[in-house]
């Protein structure tokens, strides 16, 4: 799983689905290219069938379910329901 990976963040009734260039590091790290071009830090976990991330920045947090598809990381956010 490590390398660099186009992440498609698909979420239920969304018009527009975006895709970023991520890179996952053996040290549970992950750069993540923001859309003016600027890396990202934010560190993962990941298992079978889960992929969580958190930006060190302000410890906001996603985690959900996904799927590869070649060089794409297909994530579906789960929701918390309060």
């Amino acid at each position: 799983m490590l390398d660099e990976w186009t992440l498609e963040i698909s979420q239920p009734d969304a018009e527009y689905v975006p895709h970023y260039l991520i890179r996952l590091n053996a040290d549970g790290t992950m750069n993540f290219r923001a859309e003016d071009g600027s890396w990202l830090d934010y560190t993962y976990t990941i298992d079978a069938t889960h992929f969580s991330f958190t930006y060190t920045g302000t410890g906001l947090s996603s985690s959900g379910t996904y799927v590869i598809d070649g060089d794409k990381l297909i994530f579906s956010e789960e929701n918390d329901v309060n």
